[in-house]
């Protein structure tokens, strides 16, 4: 078994603790299949392998809190700089007025600084684009989850 395969089937067999840790939080059926959808695609794997990256800042999913950057459910169609529930972020980001959607993420996360001088995500970014355009993917199963006020 190659180390590719083994990593995928080691993050999914993650993905279902993962879920069965939230149901016993109370989030139920719902989270037991987005969970399931996640670890029967393997680019919604890949990037919920890539998304590890953004998770020490972010957080994703309902009933999700606020770290350091702002939650990133529902980031799709959403304008930037506009989650109320955030309150950090940077005069270039509240300026720039753009509405995430994949080729604004696709940008954005291939190098957040070059993209927007002066915002305040400190990342190098996401250089393979098949890891971009699977975090992305990823990102966008979340978009029409709800969220709860922090």
């Amino acid at each position: 078994m190659t180390h590719c395969k083994m990593a995928l089937i080691v993050l999914a067999l993650l993905l279902v603790s993962s879920a069965a840790s939230t149901q016993e939080n109370g989030s139920g059926a719902a989270s037991d299949d987005l969970e399931a959808k996640i670890a029967s695609d393997p680019v919604l794997t890949r990037g919920a392998f890539v998304y590890n990256t953004c998770k020490v800042c972010h957080t994703i999913g309902p009933d999700e809190r606020i770290v350091s950057g702002p939650d990133l459910t529902g980031i799709f169609d959403r304008v930037a700089a506009s989650d109320p529930n955030y309150g950090q972020y940077s005069l270039a980001l509240k300026d720039f007025g753009i509405k995430w959607n994949a080729k604004a993420l696709d940008d954005w996360l291939a190098n957040p600084y070059g993209f927007l001088p002066g915002n305040r995500m400190s990342f190098i970014g996401v250089q393979h684009p098949d890891d971009r355009a699977a975090l992305i993917r990823y990102l966008k199963l979340f978009t029409s989850l709800p969220r709860e006020a922090s």
